[in-house]
């Protein structure tokens, strides 16, 4: 793998791959924040990827980079080393000619971007196609929730794809070198809210379609809220409250941030609270 390919491979995705998750998610899910991959006793994450520059930024030793930088750290090897390892795990999965967006430094301050939906299709670009099979979830699956997604930042021409999720006012948007937020007015997603049983809750998208594809499902067999960044949980809480489920199923990760989540879940609806429909309210992990 060149270096030029190995620099568009999402930070994000090759920390989930190593077991590394963020410890909070800010600013919409454009910042991901994680206890220090490349030193110890980072007890307050101070390490910062910037998913829309695909970079990241060590806030406590005051040093950024790029992918290939952070194997280096992590490892440590030499470059050639980093980018075998690298492409290894990513070969084949690079679309040619759409780089991510990005450009500045790690850690330079900059003015407030987005990025814009141009359209939407049936999932059909092999990339997407072969990311899907990585992931293991069905393609039958996948065009009943997901979309192939066109998008680009606001003053650049050049176009992006990724796999997208409808999520508020844009999408929840993901592919194999990218992993962040398209559009504006990120929120919960809420489905199949007829009944008042049981409800499922997921941190992201792709723990949804995993659950589904792990359950022979195509429609789920119970309310389900999805919330893309566990920051909007209060807005799930208000949901699932309103609408008066009688049971809450979690299935969050197991990392710091999922661990504080399902606690804060558990606090609020995990003592006897009454809804709206007067059914006592448990919140279990699952």
């Amino acid at each position: 793998m060149r270096a030029d390919q190995a620099r568009h491979i999402s930070i994000a995705d090759y920390l989930e791959r190593s077991g590394i998750k963020p410890a909070k998610v800010t600013r919409q899910g454009r910042e991901l924040w994680y206890s220090s991959p490349i030193r110890e006793g980072d007890d307050s994450p101070s390490f910062k990827v910037d998913t829309l520059k695909n970079l990241w930024f060590d806030h406590g030793i005051a040093r950024g980079g790029n992918v290939i930088d952070l194997v280096v750290e992590m490892r440590p090897v030499t470059v050639k080393e980093a980018l075998a390892i690298l492409g290894s795990g990513y070969a084949g999965s690079i679309p040619a000619r759409e780089p991510l967006p990005g450009g500045a430094p790690a850690g330079e301050k900059e003015n407030e971007t987005s990025l814009e939906v141009l359209n939407d299709r049936a999932i059909e670009h092999p990339a997407l196609v072969q990311y899907l099979g990585a992931r293991c979830i069905d393609i039958q699956i996948a065009r009943r929730w997901l979309t192939e997604l066109r998008y680009r930042r606001h003053g650049d021409n050049r176009q992006f794809f990724a796999l997208g999720f409808k999520c508020g006012g844009g999408f929840d948007a993901r592919s194999p070198v990218f992993k962040g937020f398209v559009g504006k007015g990120k929120t919960i997603s809420n489905i199949n809210f007829a009944d008042k049983g049981t409800v499922a809750v997921f941190e992201g998208v792709y723990d949804y379609l995993t659950w589904l594809a792990m359950r022979e499902l195509v429609e789920p067999d119970c309310g389900v809220v999805i919330l893309h960044s566990i920051s909007l949980r209060e807005r799930a809480i208000h949901a699932i409250n309103e609408h008066g489920f009688g049971r809450v199923l979690l299935y969050l990760d197991h990392d710091r941030g999922g661990r504080d989540t399902t606690s804060y879940f558990q606090r609020e609806l995990g003592h006897p609270t009454w809804s709206t429909a007067r059914r006592p309210i448990r919140a279990l992990r699952i």
